[in-house]
């Protein structure tokens, strides 16, 4: 099937900063800002902890671990107060 990834951004690290090496990239590529991507973040973070809600991790639209994880690292505890049961779990 695929390459196996070169270092953690991927096989496409090699790449990054080359100038011409678009045309060579394996695809499909998830290609990001990365800066832009944790000034967004943040900026979410920053408005839901204004707000007093929590934050969540949602990769659904970007499927990227890695996204979550800087999403989740930014995420905020549960909104919910402290005197409000947890919700009960549910076998899937």
């Amino acid at each position: 099937m695929g390459t196996s990834s070169a270092g953690r951004l991927g096989p496409n690290e090699k790449l990054i900063g080359v100038k011409g090496s678009r045309a060579r990239l394996n695809t499909p590529a998830l290609l990001l800002d990365l800066d832009a991507l944790d000034a967004n973040i943040a900026a979410m973070a920053a408005h839901t902890r204004r707000a007093g809600v929590g934050l969540r991790p949602h990769s659904k639209g970007a499927k990227s671990i890695e996204i979550a994880r800087r999403q989740g690292s930014a995420a905020l505890p549960s909104a919910r107060p402290k005197s409000s049961p947890a919700p009960a779990s549910r076998a899937c």
